[in-house]
């Protein structure tokens, strides 16, 4: 789940203590002094640095839990229901118990005194008699006087000096990020000074390209002014900004002009944002800091800290077992780091990303023991997809999109997703108050699925109107009526192989001749018997007539989703990669999460690879299928992903579908 990695990811070193169950420490959080004291009036929004401890005891003297009459608890140490206690009402001051010192009142023998709740106690008095409370006449009774009939005990009805907090107890724990009711409690105990964590220096940077100063790319100014005002607004410093050319050298970026630009901002702040636009591709070095990397389609957020800007000092992390015994330490080594915030986005997408993960990045670094916002799941009012366009490895990226949560009359909350197909479109960001997580491998999703979100909003929630009831009814028909096309489409009869081929190359030759060119001349039968005799298997019928009419394919255009076929020489290639892996001794030990069918291999030597897309991804046929498996079952493998997962039942079937998508999708165009 993406909302909890970022909180783990980005867990930080604590000030005080140590690592939360053992996380390391992000290590791209800028070292060095990070700590200052600051006057308490000016903490709010900052996070604590270290425990606020409580200066004096509160409270600072005995207090009245409840109404009724102060008494010295040793007075009734005789009384019995014969021979009952009778004390004598001694009269209190005018304001005396609240507005001066109430030990320079005194409370004499064999008397009481009326209190009211939450009033400090006269010198010398120890316990409360409740007033008028029945269920006590078993002790006393007050009705017309105060009559006790037994021994009273000390602190009776009394909150005692140092009761909520004594001198030196924690008021407010280090790693909390300050809100004004818990500043409010700090200067009510009389607290003047606080240790904060220092805030970092930020800096916002866009890439000037080619293509920014186009009407269809606007710059980032708006954002980053809006961008700026809220952190200003959060008690940060105004950010810096800056604009950064991608200076064109005979029509070539040139990055490490960029690279050394970039060096500079790293000297002087702690959080730099990049903004740039999905066509560009300008990362700056990045150092040996930890770097998290997260594919967010359609975009992408890396986040990553740069060289070290100061030398390397190391530190001893305590590690504690589940059942919180010491079972030793570990090492880490710590630099002083510029963070660095990237995104490649279009600017609506880049303000849900900035909502989403801004929040974890400044909590972290400034050593917040919780990071970021709540996360909740709500049920979709509609049918969702992904964007269009996309490949089928793209399935196995995070997607996230803005939505409305709407709530009905009777309480339900609902998930409208908003889907845009223009990608520079600035409305989602305007309309959503929720960020939606859309699950790995998961195209379409339909209505009535829970989802994690994140709420973006403070306030009431939208209701239900007519229309949107009119819109979740249309939306539900339009989404059973594409299952049943689905459903016919799946019924089609399987093409055999050569047929198969023949309606493929006819429709090539004529709507996209360079993808006809890019298959290769045929193999030979002593080149796929050779392959077969170094794989150990025999290849699928279907697979083997494929390589007999095509030897693979060039690299210059793709037949499925961005992959390319491979000939002979590319599966022995890509096996052999592989089978070098799987006997790696860091990996020999890694198992996969297959779905039904397929064994829990990371890699398993009898999967064939014929395809590529060249990130090191595969669709192979499984000639070892697991129990309920068949064997040639086209299964998708990831180098960095532990799904495997059946797409087809057979090379044929698979190979049959292609066809009819390839051909269905450039005749619907």
């Amino acid at each position: 789940m993406f909302f909890g990695s970022i909180s783990s990811s980005l867990r930080s070193r604590s000030s005080h203590g140590g690592l939360a169950k053992n996380a390391k420490p992000f290590s791209a959080c800028p070292a060095g002094k990070h700590t200052e004291t600051i006057p308490v009036e000016r903490a709010l929004g900052r996070v604590l640095g270290s425990d606020a401890l409580a200066p004096t005891p509160i409270p600072p003297w005995p207090h009245a839990k409840v109404a009724g009459n102060a008494i010295r608890s040793s007075d009734t140490l005789l009384a019995t229901p014969l021979q009952p206690w009778l004390p004598t009402k001694q009269k209190r001051p005018p304001d005396t118990l609240r507005d001066a010192d109430p030990q320079a009142l005194v409370l004499a023998k064999d008397c009481y005194m009326q209190v009211n709740i939450g009033d400090p106690l006269p010198a010398g008095a120890d316990a409360v008699l409740p007033s008028y409370d029945a269920r006590l006449s078993h002790w006393y009774t007050d009705l017309y006087t105060v009559k006790v009939k037994r021994p009273i005990p000390p602190d009776w009805y009394v909150a005692t000096t140092g009761a909520d907090h004594a001198i030196g107890s924690v008021l407010v724990s280090g790693g909390t990020r300050l809100t004004w009711r818990q500043l409010a409690v700090l200067m009510q105990a009389g607290v003047k000074e606080v240790t904060v964590c220092r805030q970092p220096r930020i800096g916002l940077v866009s890439v000037v390209g080619s293509r920014t100063a186009s009407s269809v790319l606007p710059d980032w100014q708006g954002f980053k002014q809006a961008l700026c005002l809220w952190l200003v607004q959060q008690g940060y410093d105004q950010p810096t900004v800056h604009e950064l050319p991608l200076k064109l050298a005979d029509g070539r970026p040139q990055h490490q002009a960029f690279g050394e630009a970039y060096w500079e901002l790293e000297q002087a702040h702690d959080l730099l944002i990049l903004l740039q636009t999905p066509d560009m591709n300008c990362e700056p070095a990045r150092g040996s800091g930890r770097s998290d990397h997260q594919r967010l389609y359609p975009y992408e957020a890396w986040l990553g800290s740069s060289r070290a800007r100061t030398p390397s000092y190391s530190e001893h992390i305590p590690l504690v077992r589940p059942d919180g015994s010491n079972r030793g330490h570990e090492t880490y080594h710590f630099e002083d780091h510029c963070v660095t915030l990237s995104l490649k986005a279009y600017q609506a997408s880049a303000m849900l990303v900035v909502a989403l993960m801004l929040r974890h990045v400044l909590d972290a670094m400034e050593r917040a023991t919780l990071h970021g916002h709540d996360q909740a799941q709500y049920r979709l009012a509609i049918p969702v997809q992904r964007p269009k366009g996309m490949r089928e490895s793209n399935l196995q990226t995070i997607c996230l999109i803005g939505g409305v949560l709407k709530e009905r009359k009777d309480g339900e909350k609902l998930l409208f997703p908003i889907s845009k197909d223009i990608p520079t479109a600035l409305s989602p960001a305007a309309e959503a108050n929720v960020i939606i997580e859309l699950p790995i491998g998961v195209f379409a999703l339909p209505a009535g699925q829970e989802l994690n979100v994140i709420p973006l909003h403070d306030g009431a929630l939208p209701r239900l109107t007519a229309a949107d009831e009119a819109i979740i009814e249309a939306a539900q028909a339009e989404w059973l009526a594409a299952q049943a096309r689905e459903a016919a489409k799946a019924a089609l009869p399987v093409l055999a192989i050569d047929a198969a081929w023949s309606r493929l190359e006819t429709y090539l030759a004529q709507e996209d001749p360079d993808a006809l060119a890019s298959l290769q001349p045929p193999a030979s039968e002593e080149q796929v018997a050779a392959l077969e005799a170094e794989l150990g298997v025999s290849l699928p019928s279907a697979l083997r007539a494929t390589l007999l009419r095509h030897d693979g394919q060039e690299d210059i255009d793709h037949l499925y989703d961005g992959e390319r076929f491979l000939g002979c020489a590319g599966i022995r290639g890509e096996w052999r990669n592989w089978k070098a892996l799987s006997l790696d001794e860091d990996l020999i030990a890694c198992k996969g999460a297959p779905g039904p069918g397929v064994k829990d291999d990371w890699f398993n030597l009898k999967w064939i690879p014929f395809s590529h897309d060249g990130m090191g991804d595969h669709l192979c046929v499984d000639m070892d299928p697991a129990e309920g498996g068949i064997v040639g079952q086209v299964i998708r493998v990831w180098h960095d992903l532990d799904d495997r997962d059946v797409i087809a039942p057979s090379f044929e079937a698979w190979f049959s579908r292609l066809v009819r998508e390839r051909m269905g999708e450039r005749i619907a165009l």
